[in-house]
């Protein structure tokens, strides 16, 4: 629109249309220019015409008795410069020049070695994701397998303390039965008495069968090296001088010799085995504790 009324104003002047319908080359090239071709062939005359008509219905609005002459005007005009741009050589548009195949295939390269750096970069990161992942896995399943250990080790534990349990509490009742019992002070004495006579019945049976194998022993082979005192070579027996004694290093005499061994000054004793002194009470040797073990054999 621009191009129409700069070429309306030239064509008028500011007195009204000029007298010359000639131009410059340069200004036909001007508005002429974009309706070349890319062959270069001029196709302006329509476009120059069509452009007049739009420009003259515009003049004719505003005055119509001039409209007609400024039409005729124009398509003449328009009609010259067509003409004078046909002869007149019009320089072509500079092309844009298109780029190398092989600068082309570097762009796209360039672009598919980032997509594949970033793929890459991506890749790497899914891969640790990964083995994280299995890693974890790999701790549940060892968490969940000890888990397992753990209960069934309590179980276990929870099986033996129930059985535990039970018998301890069978003992705490056979014990609370005994408590019971021996509340009763007269049940409790009789049963003890009970208890003794079958210890001391026991007792004597088993020193009655003693003394019969010693006895008989003794009658075929002489009394036993344990049963005589190593000092005087009697025997130990029940009577008061063959009670054996047991002087404080461990070695045992009869008391009659004992008795032998006393210092009276210092009231002490002198081992005759080892020379060791051990001093006496006020009762003397009788205070020296008995060897039962020679008795009751």
């Amino acid at each position: 629109m621009i191009r129409e009324l700069f070429f309306w104003k030239m064509w008028k002047g500011d007195n009204g249309p000029t007298t010359s319908h000639t131009f410059p080359t340069s200004l036909i090239h001007y508005f002429l220019a974009p309706c070349l071709t890319e062959n270069g062939q001029q196709e302006i005359l329509v476009m120059a015409l069509r452009r007049s008509k739009r420009i003259a219905q515009i003049e004719k609005e505003k005055i119509k008795p001039v409209a007609a002459v400024v039409t005729r005007s124009i398509v003449t005009r328009s009609a010259t410069a067509a003409a004078a741009a046909v002869s007149s050589p019009i320089p072509r548009i500079s092309q844009v020049p298109k780029k190398s195949e092989n600068e082309v295939l570097k762009e796209k390269l360039k672009r598919m070695q980032k997509t594949l750096s970033s793929t890459r970069a991506r890749l790497l990161a899914e891969q640790r994701s990964g083995e994280m992942l299995q890693l974890r896995l790999a701790m549940s399943e060892n968490n969940n397998q000890r888990m397992m250990e753990l209960n069934e080790e309590v179980k276990n534990l929870v099986d033996r303390t129930t059985v535990l349990a039970e018998k301890q509490q069978s003992k705490i009742g056979e014990l609370q039965l005994q408590i019971q019992e021996c509340q009763d002070h007269d049940k409790f004495e009789e049963a003890m008495n009970k208890e003794r006579q079958i210890a001391k019945k026991y007792r004597d049976d088993y020193l009655e069968e003693c003394k019969k194998y010693t006895n008989n022993w003794e009658e075929r082979n002489g009394p036993f090296p344990w049963r005589v005192c190593e000092i005087c070579a009697f025997k130990f027996g029940e009577e008061a001088g063959r009670v054996p004694r047991v002087l404080g290093c461990g070695h045992t005499v009869c008391t009659d010799c004992a008795g032998n061994f006393i210092n009276q000054h210092t009231n002490s004793l002198r081992c005759p085995f080892d020379r060791q002194f051990m001093q006496l009470g006020i009762n003397g040797v009788h205070e020296l504790p008995k060897n039962f073990v020679l008795l009751n054999m």
